[in-house]
């Protein structure tokens, strides 16, 4: 997610979804991400840490979210 849109990231061969579990969402995350075939995946190693988000922080970020266009990249 930046300013103007949400990106689809997907993986090589595990889904993220299977890697990090939704309901520990939000998570600060450090991965790689490429480009292939009009498509935007990871490099198969995601890099998480224990970095709690307060709930002002969590509100913003749905908030943001929610108000970004759906257009997929």
């Amino acid at each position: 997610m930046d300013d103007n849109c949400i990106y689809h990231v997907k993986g090589l061969r595990d889904r993220i979804r299977d890697m990090i579990p939704e309901n520990s969402l939000p998570m600060f995350v450090e991965t790689v991400l490429l480009p292939l075939n009009n498509q935007i995946i990871y490099d198969s190693y995601i890099q998480q840490y224990t970095i709690s988000f307060g709930a002002n922080m969590r509100k913003e970020m749905d908030r943001a979210y929610k108000e970004l266009p759906k257009n997929k990249k």
